[in-house]
């Protein structure tokens, strides 16, 4: 039993150790690997004649060092060869080192070491160079030949451990592409539509980066017309799109037709929604606010309180303004428009006397005559003379009277006949009377001559 363990433990090593050496003569023969320098340090150690040292360890290139308050020690340069053998390992020779010391007039003095433990003297003090360390690293090549590490000459791909794979993030992405979790993608619009490409949100297309409205590549959502490139909703007569409010509140566009809706757009600025109109607030008498009141010169103000504005709401007729009083127009005498005066029988007309004794009535001792006022006469005889004036103004008062009533007479005789002529005639059209009488209507109105026997 021991013996047939001992035999599987010695075949296992055997195979290890040929498939390892397989693999290695397989990364010789079917990968390329590219050797560099990975890091690059020295350690110094600097003495002077008496005796005192100094150490300085795993110091970089490009490194200074203030050895004295005179003297400047500048790590210039290491430098290094590397190599790979056949199982793409690194392989180092070849160091060197290279210093520059600057004294303190500023004089430089270069020089370098070849191998460790190799020292110079500078200035009186001895540079004991006691190690070079470089790290020499050797990487796989990829079948485009990049080595393991670096990106290709063909964005986005990184060669990483011989395969190449996308890394845009580290390697970037070609002309007019852009990064996109290590992949390269068109260049997006701000909404994510790539480059040449219409956007989810009809007619909008992505142009050089800017969403640009393109209805004859891309359509236009479903109910809107494409018109210019452009996506037009149908729209009231006002310019409102359909559902929308129109800039003239409360109108609303419903189906086409605009409709008061101030519930939904609102009231201009001064008025207040009323059964889905807007209105102003109102007076006492229904006068709106900031409006002339019908009953002039009431002006309804802001606090709805009816007050006189003559100067804004004028006066009414036979009143001037005075500030903001109405007062009525008058005649010289003071007498109102349209009033009698206390000088009978003159009468204000609009602000001219005129005599009216039937109106305004004869001064004592006159009575109305055929033409304004007349004396009266006294005695037995003046009364006689005032009867018979009297009674010869009723008569001249009576006759006018009967010209008017005559001539009045005539005017409704005339109409009343034409227009029982005119009904007739829609009668006898109107097929109602015989046609015997319908003739004989017509003879007697003179519109159609009487019927041959």
């Amino acid at each position: 039993m021991v013996f047939v363990k001992q035999r599987a433990l010695v075949v296992l090593l055997f195979l290890f150790f040929f498939s390892t050496m397989g693999f290695a003569q397989l990364i010789g023969k079917n990968l390329e690997c590219a050797p560099r320098v990975a890091s690059k340090s020295i350690d110094v150690r600097v003495s002077s004649s008496e005796g005192a040292a100094a150490r300085y360890t795993s110091v970089f290139e490009g490194t200074s060092l203030d050895i004295t308050s005179s003297l400047v020690l500048n790590v210039e340069n290491i430098t290094a060869s590397v190599a790979c053998d056949e199982a793409c390992g690194a392989i180092v020779s070849g160091e060197r080192v290279y210093f520059s010391v600057v004294n303190a007039n500023g004089s430089r003095e270069s020089f370098a070491t070849r191998r460790e433990n190799d020292f110079v003297v500078v200035g009186g003090m001895t540079l004991w160079v006691d190690k070079v360390t470089v790290a020499g690293e050797c990487s796989i090549k990829c079948s485009d030949g990049t080595f393991s590490g670096a990106c290709s000459a063909n964005k986005p791909l990184y060669c990483s451990h011989g395969v190449l794979v996308n890394k845009s993030s580290v390697c970037g992405c070609p002309a007019g592409l852009g990064v996109a979790a290590d992949d390269c993608l068109p260049f997006l619009c701000a909404d994510g539509t790539p480059y040449g490409k219409c956007s989810s949100k009809k007619p909008s297309y992505c142009e050089a980066g800017v969403l640009v409205n393109k209805s004859s590549a891309c359509g236009c959502p479903l109910g809107y017309n494409a018109s210019e490139e452009e996506c037009s909703f149908p729209k009231c007569s006002d310019g409102t799109n359909y559902g929308k409010c129109s800039a003239d509140k409360p109108l609303y566009c419903e189906g086409g037709v605009l409709v008061n809706k101030s519930s939904v757009c609102g009231c201009p600025a001064g008025t207040t929604t009323y059964r889905n109109s807007c209105r102003k607030p109102e007076c006492s008498d229904g006068t709106p606010f900031g409006e002339c009141s019908y009953n002039k010169p009431f002006y309804c103000n802001s606090n709805g309180v009816l007050s006189k504005k003559a100067t804004i709401c004028e006066c009414p007729r036979d009143y001037d303004a005075s500030e903001d009083e109405c007062q009525v127009k008058k005649c010289v005498d003071g007498t109102p428009y349209n009033e009698c005066s206390a000088s009978k029988p003159r009468f204000c007309f609009n602000g001219t006397f005129v005599e009216d004794p039937v109106a305004c009535g004869c001064p004592e001792n006159y009575i109305i005559g055929a033409v304004g006022c007349v004396p009266v006469v006294s005695g037995v005889k003046g009364e006689e003379d005032n009867t018979r004036k009297l009674a010869e103004e009723i008569l001249k008062y009576l006759a006018v009277v009967a010209i008017a009533a005559g001539i009045a007479y005539f005017v409704y005789d005339k109409y009343a006949k034409r227009k029982t002529d005119v009904e007739e005639t829609e009668k006898w059209i109107s097929g109602e009377q015989s046609g015997e009488k319908k003739q004989d209507e017509f003879s007697r109105i003179g519109e159609l001559p009487k019927k041959k026997k």
